[in-house]
């Protein structure tokens, strides 16, 4: 097993978010078949990009453990606190999350869209899907022009979901929605 713990992680974007229209930060990435790793009491802030993610687990990862982390994601068009695609058997319990994106009002408005964020995201952008995940106890604070406190898009059998602590809201995509536990939630929508 692997353990990552008591980090401070800033990544920040020095350039205009708008100089690369597709400028992409992330805190931590765990990618390419990564095994047993546990990660607790990190600090990750990352800033000044257009498109900002705390972390994203991805590419067959599994039992990849994120532990009473905090998250402050700030960008001018797309952030996301957690992201799990493709991944197995993985938790997110008892995490801050804190997503701040805006609109730069000096920038022309035939390149401004839009703010968008995503305090935890299941998803499966190719073949194998997030199965088995367990996210509970989660705070996810965001602010945004559009804002999802939790997506679940194609994700299989979830195993908790139990969402507490001011989250906005969540929508849920081709999932085994009725294996879910629910608590507090608000704004539930199931798209087909």
């Amino acid at each position: 097993d692997s353990y990552v713990k008591d980090n401070s992680v800033y990544v920040q974007n020095n350039t205009s978010p708008f100089d690369g229209y597709y400028t992409t930060m992330e805190g931590i990435t765990v990618k390419y078949h990564s095994h047993r790793i546990t990660l607790t009491n990190n600090q990750v802030n990352v800033t000044g990009g257009r498109n900002n993610y705390g972390t994203t687990v991805s590419d067959g990862s599994t039992n990849i453990t994120f532990d009473n982390n905090k998250f402050n994601i700030t960008g001018q068009r797309y952030v996301c606190g957690l992201q799990y695609d493709n991944s197995q058997n993985c938790t997110a319990i008892n995490n801050n999350i804190s997503l701040f994106s805006e609109v730069d009002n000096n920038v022309p408005l035939s390149t401004n869209e839009e703010t968008i964020s995503y305090g935890i995201i299941l998803t499966a952008w190719s073949n194998g899907g997030t199965i088995n995940s367990t996210v509970f106890n989660n705070t996810i604070n965001s602010t945004s022009h559009i804002g999802y406190g939790m997506e679940i898009y194609d994700a299989g059998i979830i195993r908790k979901c139990a969402l507490k602590h001011g989250v906005i809201g969540y929508s849920v995509v081709d999932s085994q929605w009725s294996k879910c536990e629910r608590e507090k939630t608000l704004n539930y929508e199931h798209y087909k």
